[in-house]
């Protein structure tokens, strides 16, 4: 069992956040302690990966708090969806841009190519035949502004320094747990090698390095 200062600092994000998706409705505690706390499960670690990478590959509280509702928390299946709302983005793009006054800016997070390399590095010379769930993303930070600049003639962007050193080997396990059932299963089957082999990865102060290759795009409506 875990409070949610200790199921914050397990899964390397602040007590504030936990507490904030349980206000959200979308991570519930299992149980109070007698002086209030809120008391969480490993089934609650489980869910709260999912939902924090939902959240990275940009899914509103919203449809994530709907998928919950309907029992579904499948990344591949969310990223199913996701893709076929790709050929509606022109039309988004459009929306946004009638929507806008002079100077009026929209903005969005995105990821870059690089995003989780030395994880997905590994992920892929272990098990080649798992698949990434961004390697489906037909957008990142690095090709946005191409897509973008067709409708906002301004597009900026910038990458965001948030790179993770991970000190726990079963943090990355349950990261990579997280990307499919099918993924999960494969992991399973193999964590001791695959615990093994993120040790050995790990830098001189036992940390394992990730990039994370997040940033944000800004685009700005110039006066008619």
């Amino acid at each position: 069992m875990f409070t949610a200062g200790e199921l914050a600092k397990k899964l390397g994000i602040s007590a504030r956040t936990v507490r904030f998706y349980d206000e959200k409705g979308i991570l519930c505690p299992v149980n109070y302690s007698e002086t209030g706390y809120r008391i969480y499960d490993e089934s609650s670690v489980e869910k709260l990966q999912k939902i924090l990478m939902l959240r990275f590959l940009d899914f509103s509280l919203e449809q994530i708090g709907n998928m919950i509702e309907a029992g579904n928390l499948d990344v591949r299946e969310s990223l199913r969806e996701q893709e076929k709302k790709k050929e509606t983005r022109p039309d988004l793009y459009r929306t946004i841009q009638k929507l806008l006054k002079d100077n009026g800016i929209f903005s969005c997070s995105l990821i870059g190519k690089q995003h989780n390399r030395e994880l997905h590095q590994l992920v892929k010379s272990l098990y080649p035949n798992v698949k990434i769930p961004s390697e489906s993303f037909d957008i990142s930070l690095e090709t946005a502004e191409e897509e973008l600049r067709q409708f906002f003639p301004k597009v900026t962007w910038w990458e965001q320094d948030n790179n993770l050193l991970v000190p726990d080997a079963e943090l990355v396990y349950d990261y990579v747990a997280s990307y499919s059932k099918e993924t999960a299963d494969i992991l399973q089957k193999d964590k001791a090698n695959f615990l093994k082999h993120v040790e050995a990865k790990k830098n001189p102060d036992g940390l394992f390095y990730i990039h994370k290759s997040t940033g944000v795009v800004v685009c700005r409506k110039e006066c008619d």
